[in-house]
């Protein structure tokens, strides 16, 4: 997965030399993916994303979908994108779909738990904050564990 040295996944750093935020770098091992990070002011590394963005405004937002409602939407994008695995890729013998279908069996299953995106840690209670975050709780509960 390639990332644009977003925070909520780069600690420090970037490009080659980003250090993964902690999470970030469990979610990976969770999913069995690669994180990468992109250089600053290296456009011609995210390519590939932004073809394939440009790829569906085209192809599956062309012309707009008019709806009155997100589920319509949604309803709408999923008939396009549905519509286009019927479609044949110049050069190749097999639809879209077909491919797809190849494709899919070859992947690996996800995990049979779901990720858990929350940091367990433990804390005495006082009057401080843990990071930026704040709990108030009732001077009875004063330095004790939690």
């Amino acid at each position: 997965m390639i990332f644009d040295n977003a925070k909520v996944a780069v600690k420090e750093g970037f490009g080659f030399h980003a250090g993964i935020q902690y999470r970030y770098a469990a979610l990976a091992a969770h999913y069995a993916f690669k994180a990468e990070s992109c250089n600053i002011a290296a456009g011609h590394e995210k390519g590939l994303v932004e073809g394939l963005v440009g790829w569906v405004r085209r192809n599956i937002l062309v012309p707009i979908p008019r709806v009155a409602t997100i589920e319509e939407l949604n309803a709408e994008i999923l008939r396009r994108c549905l519509k286009y695995r019927e479609n044949n890729i110049t050069g190749r013998e097999q639809t879209v779909g077909v491919m797809a279908q190849s494709a899919s069996a070859r992947m690996a299953n996800l995990p049979k738990f779901k990720f858990d995106p929350g940091r367990n840690l433990i804390a005495r209670v006082d009057d401080f904050s843990t990071g930026k975050n704040a709990f108030k709780m009732g001077c009875q509960s004063n330095k004790t564990t939690v």
